[in-house]
């Protein structure tokens, strides 16, 4: 089953994000993964929060080369550097409609 991941970045440093650009959708593709969608443009639609500098949106075949990603080496530096430059909320979730009345 498809797994997605969501995240909602906020920059504090910006030192990081050249080389992140640069390299990422690569290890990204390389775990079976595709951006299907990474702006900066957005608009808060309904309620109320900050506006994210980056939204991001990612396809993984599964939630095991989802975490492969997350958890690889080569994701690592990237990841930490992310981690200290900037405030992220992340969602990983299942490509189905669990809540919904289909059947």
């Amino acid at each position: 089953m498809k797994h997605y991941i969501f995240a909602k970045l906020n920059f504090t440093e910006f030192d990081w994000i050249k080389s992140y650009q640069e390299n990422v959708p690569d290890i990204i593709e390389q775990a079976g993964g595709k951006i299907l969608a990474r702006t900066h443009k957005t608009e808060v639609s309904e309620g109320s929060c900050d506006q994210p500098h980056v939204i991001l949106l990612v396809e993984f075949p599964s939630k095991k080369s989802a975490d492969d990603f997350y958890t690889s080496e080569e994701y690592r530096p990237y990841l930490e550097a992310r981690l200290a430059g900037s405030v992220s909320e992340i969602h990983s979730f299942a490509g189905e409609d669990s809540v919904g009345t289909s059947s």
